[in-house]
């Protein structure tokens, strides 16, 4: 049985890493003030840090999925 990860799932689930990354980045974010080119900055870094996560979770997945089938 072949499992389709849904695009909205998909898309939730990223909405959710960014909002998480910018929860544990917020006291750097905020230390920042007027300084924009800061604020591009972590702004890159939260978007960043969710995307290794979404990547490392759909390696993760995957493996799990090859596992599946060699059974």
């Amino acid at each position: 049985m072949k499992y389709k990860f849904p695009k909205k799932r998909l898309l939730i689930f990223f909405l959710v890493l960014v909002v998480l990354c910018w929860i544990l980045f917020q006291d750097k974010i905020q230390t920042i003030g007027d300084n924009s080119v800061k604020v591009i900055e972590s702004f890159s870094l939260v978007i960043g840090t969710s995307v290794a996560i979404a990547i490392t979770v759909k390696i993760i997945m995957n493996s799990k999925k090859n596992k599946e089938k060699k059974k």
